[in-house]
């Protein structure tokens, strides 16, 4: 998973023309330290999506444009439209994050 550190490379990855699955965190969150733990055997599973990271500290206006309502949260983008959100308060695990890829990629193709 890429790490994107500048607002201009954030808004390129939006436009992709593929799959882009943006994972928004924070240094301090537990929950992502977590999530972060089973994202490499997720990213494996869906070798033609891109993967990216979205650190509060480092995007926050990136932040502020989703409606982000707790970390980790997960958007799927692709040529700038956005397929799908997954954002709460809570833990995620690897079953639910795997269940919102599968339910927002097969529906889109």
């Amino acid at each position: 998973m890429k790490t994107i550190t500048s607002y201009d490379e954030y808004r390129q990855c939006l436009n992709e023309d593929a799959y882009s699955v943006f994972m928004y965190t924070t240094d301090t969150c537990l929950d992502c330290a977590y999530a972060e733990r089973f994202m490499p055997a997720l990213e494996a599973l869906y070798p033609t999506v891109h993967f990216y990271r979205v650190k509060r500290g480092d995007l926050l206006v990136a932040f502020k444009e989703e409606p982000i309502d707790g970390v980790p949260s997960f958007a799927i983008y692709k040529n700038g439209k956005r397929y799908g959100l997954y954002t709460n308060r809570y833990r995620k695990t690897v079953l639910e994050v795997k269940a919102f890829f599968d339910k927002t990629l097969n529906k889109n193709n």
